[in-house]
C-alpha cells in the first residue's frame, strides 16, 4: 500500500515538474513573440516617424532584437535595448530570431533541460532510497507490531490466569470459612453431646443407687416381718 502511494506521489510530482518545464518554455516562447528581429540585411535605419522624410535616430544591424510597440501604414514602432524608440519598415522585421540566436537559445534550453533532468534523476534516486528505507522501516514496524501483539495476547492469557487464580483463591477462602464454621458447630455439638452423656451416666448411676437403696429397704423390711409370722 505504501509502495503504491509512493509511486503515485512520484508520478504526480514528475508530472508537475514536466508541466512546470512546459509552462516555462511556453512563457519564454510567448515572451519571444513580443520581440521582433531585423531580417538579413546590412543596415536598417530607424527613424523618428513613419516615413523616409523623418530623421534617422539609429542604424539597426541584421539580427538585432527590437521590442515591438505598435504599427501604422507599414511602419512598426520599436524600442531598442538601449531605450531608443523609432519606426522601421515592417517588412524588415520578423518574429523569427536569427539562426545564431536560435542555436544559442536551443543550447541554453538544452542545458536547462539537462540540468532539470539531472535534478529529477537525483530526486528520483533520493525517492528510491527513501522508498527502500521506508520499506525497511515498514518491515521493522510489522515485526514490532507482531511482537507487541504476541506479548499482548500472552499478557491477556496471564491476566486471565491471574483472574481465575484470584477467583479460585476467593472460593477456597469461602470454603475454609465454611469449614471453620462447620467445625465450630461440630465442636459445639460434641460438647453438648458430651454433657448429655455425662448427664445420662449420672442419671444411670443415680438410678442404680436408688434401685439399690430401694432393694435394701425392701430386703430389711422382709427380714423384720419373717420372725413375727413364725411365732
Amino acid at each position: 500500500m505504501k509502495t503504491q502511494l509512493f509511486f503515485h506521489c512520484y508520478k504526480k510530482h514528475h508530472r508537475s515538474l514536466l508541466f512546470a518545464v512546459g509552462l516555462s518554455l511556453f512563457a519564454s516562447t510567448t515572451a519571444a513573440a513580443e520581440m521582433l528581429y531585423v531580417q538579413p540585411s546590412s543596415e536598417i535605419p530607424m527613424r523618428r516617424g513613419q516615413g523616409t522624410d523623418y530623421k534617422i535616430v539609429s542604424i539597426v544591424t541584421d539580427g538585432t532584437a527590437v521590442e515591438y510597440i505598435s504599427e501604422k501604414d507599414g511602419w512598426a514602432q520599436v524600442k531598442l535595448k538601449n531605450g531608443k524608440q523609432g519606426w522601421i519598415l515592417k517588412r524588415y522585421l520578423s518574429p523569427t530570431p536569427p539562426l545564431t540566436e536560435q542555436v544559442s537559445q536551443l543550447s541554453t534550453e538544452k542545458n536547462t533541460l539537462t540540468a532539470q533532468v539531472s535534478s529529477l534523476q537525483s530526486r528520483l534516486n533520493e525517492l528510491t532510497d527513501a522508498q527502500g528505507q521506508t520499506a525497511v522501516e515498514l518491515s521493522t514496524c510489522i515485526a514490532e507490531r507482531t511482537d507487541i501483539r504476541d506479548r499482548y495476547q500472552s499478557l491477556e492469557r496471564e491476566t486471565l490466569d491471574v483472574v481465575q487464580t484470584k477467583e479460585a483463591l476467593l472460593q477456597a477462602r469461602k470454603d475454609i470459612e465454611q469449614l471453620k464454621q462447620e467445625n465450630a458447630d461440630v465442636k459445639i455439638a460434641n460438647s453438648v453431646l458430651k454433657k448429655n452423656e455425662s448427664i445420662k451416666w449420672f442419671m444411670a448411676g443415680s438410678g442404680v443407687l436408688l434401685v439399690g437403696w430401694l432393694l435394701g429397704r425392701i430386703s430389711r423390711k422382709s427380714r423384720r416381718k419373717k420372725p413375727s409370722l413364725l411365732s
